[in-house]
């Protein structure tokens, strides 16, 4: 896993924000007209995995994902995070 993900992030600009320890996390990558390609991670993934790695209840690690993961911008480079949609069974 991650030699693909070296893999991966050797074609992107040099200044993009990793997070190794949601790597498990990562999704691929983003960009829009104007913008920067950025790294993607999936948002319910990294508090599943808080959840089971951290030991965090659900509703605590949603607000540590909210504040301390998600909840800040750290210039261009700044990750994004999914919101799957749920689709109905």
């Amino acid at each position: 896993m991650i030699a693909i993900i070296d893999d991966f992030l050797d074609d992107m600009d040099e200044g993009v924000l990793y997070m190794p320890e949601f790597a498990d996390c990562l999704v691929g990558s983003v960009w829009r007209c104007g913008s920067k390609e950025v790294l993607c991670y999936d948002a319910e993934q990294i508090v599943e995995t808080l959840v089971k790695r951290d030991g965090l209840t659900h509703e605590d690690a949603l607000e540590h994902f909210n504040f301390n993961v998600s909840g800040g911008y750290v210039g261009e480079y700044t990750p994004m995070f999914l919101r799957r949609l749920q689709h109905p069974p």
